[in-house]
């Protein structure tokens, strides 16, 4: 009876405490950034995303299609990260590539929201 008594004890407490799936990524804002850039395709495109967040992440949620580099890395010059595309050799056309940003004001609460919208048009060298 005593290890019934300890085993529901456990349980209420594990049931009381549980924390929400959801607690700490509630959205409240979501800001919709569009940038339309045309490239040679010999060059490397760089797009600042600020600095790395101490609450937040940053991350690609639809990758482009025609590259041999579509990253986010550290931008040393600026201080910060950075999205890093060069397009697939011999491509010429049009690539597509989202980036989402997440941040917090401190409270664990991400209470904004960053969809980057990148259309690359990537032309022939002269």
């Amino acid at each position: 009876m005593k290890y019934l008594s300890i085993g529901f004890s456990f349980f209420c407490l594990l049931l009381f405490t549980n924390c929400d799936k959801n607690e700490g990524d509630t959205i409240e804002k979501v800001n919709i950034i569009e940038e339309n850039i045309a490239i040679r395709s010999s060059e490397i495109f760089t797009y600042g995303l600020g600095n790395i967040p101490t609450e937040g992440n940053i991350f690609i949620q639809k990758q482009a299609s025609h590259f041999n580099q579509s990253e986010i890395g550290i931008d040393n010059a600026q201080g910060g990260l950075s999205y890093i595309y060069k397009t697939a050799d011999g491509f010429v056309g049009n690539d597509y590539v989202e980036i989402i940003r997440k941040s917090s004001i401190g409270n664990n609460t991400f209470s904004e929201k960053d969809l980057i919208k990148i259309s690359i048009t990537i032309i022939e060298n002269d």
